[in-house]
C-alpha cells in the first residue's frame, strides 16, 4: 500500500512536470508571439512618423514657395509662424510681435473695406482669415494685389481719356 502511494505521488508529480512543461512551452509560445507583434507595431509606428515627416516636410516646402504670405497667429494674438512670403509682404522682424502691432507698423490708418488693404509703402494686399478652432490659432493669406490694382487705375484713366477724347471729336464736328 505504501508502494501503491508512492508510485501515484510519483505519477502525480510527473503529472505535474507534465502540465509544467506545457504551461511553459504555451507561455514561451505566447511570449514569442507577443514580441513578434510588438516588433510589428513598433516597425508600423516607425513607417507611420516617418511618412508624417515626409507630409509635414512637404507641407513645409509648399509654403516657403506659395507666392501669398501666411501669417499664422496664436490665441493671444502674437505671430507664431509665417512663410518667406509673408516676411517679404509684411516685413522682416514678425515672429513675437503682436499682431496689433505688426498692423500699425504695415498698413496705413484709414482704409476702405472695398480697396484691401493698403501698406505705407503704397501696395495693395487682399486678406483672407480662416479660424483652427481646434487649435485656437488664425491663419491669415495675404495677396499682393498692387499691380492688379495698377493696371485697373491705368484702365480706367484710359478709359476717360478715351471718353473726353470722343466728345472734344463730337465737340470739334459740331463747332465745324
Amino acid at each position: 500500500m505504501i508502494e501503491s502511494t508512492e508510485k501515484t505521488a510519483a505519477n502525480d508529480l510527473e503529472n505535474a512536470f507534465e502540465v509544467f512543461n506545457q504551461m511553459s512551452e504555451q507561455l514561451a509560445s505566447s511570449y514569442q508571439s507577443l514580441q513578434d507583434q510588438v516588433q510589428q507595431l513598433a516597425e508600423e509606428l516607425a513607417e507611420s512618423r516617418s511618412e508624417r515627416v515626409r507630409l509635414a516636410d512637404r507641407l513645409e516646402q509648399l509654403l516657403n514657395v506659395l507666392p501669398g504670405g501666411v501669417v499664422v497667429i496664436d490665441s493671444q494674438g502674437v505671430v507664431a509662424e509665417c512663410n518667406p512670403a509673408a516676411y517679404q509682404l509684411l516685413g522682416e522682424s514678425l515672429l513675437g510681435l503682436k499682431w496689433g502691432a505688426v498692423t500699425e507698423r504695415v498698413f496705413e490708418k484709414h482704409q476702405h473695406e472695398h480697396a484691401g488693404l493698403q501698406t505705407r509703402d503704397g501696395r495693395y494686399l487682399t486678406v483672407a482669415s480662416s479660424q483652427l478652432e481646434q487649435e485656437a490659432v488664425t491663419i491669415l493669406l495675404f495677396h499682393d494685389v498692387t499691380e492688379n490694382r495698377m493696371l485697373q487705375k491705368n484702365l480706367s484713366r484710359h478709359e476717360r481719356l478715351s471718353s473726353m477724347g470722343e466728345m472734344a471729336a463730337s465737340l470739334a464736328h459740331q463747332i465745324r
